[in-house]
């Protein structure tokens, strides 16, 4: 069981959501892509009900400048394509 002191609110949730302005994100990528499930009350790591510690570590990444070792979010789709005259999916270099 959560003790009391971890126990994360609707409004602490709401609260933290808006403290995020445009200019305090340094990771949009990461914000954008769990900011829903954070609103829901889940963790994005484990996905289970998000505590007080997990909520105030979740604004800290967001306003955390990305680095090579902070793994980007599982739909980002870092290869981009093109299509060839002939139809053909060709990689950029």
């Amino acid at each position: 069981m959560t003790p009391l002191n971890e126990m994360c609110w609707d409004a602490d949730i709401e609260a933290a959501v808006h403290e995020l302005t445009r200019d305090k994100i340094k990771d949009p990528d990461y914000h954008w892509a769990t900011v829903a499930r954070v609103e829901e009350g889940r963790d994005p790591a484990s996905n289970q009900r998000i505590t007080m510690s997990q909520l105030e570590a979740w604004v800290i990444r967001c306003k955390t400048p990305p680095t090579a070792t902070q793994e980007a979010p599982a739909h980002a789709d870092h290869q981009t394509r093109r299509v060839s005259p002939s139809g053909g999916h060709v990689p950029h270099p």
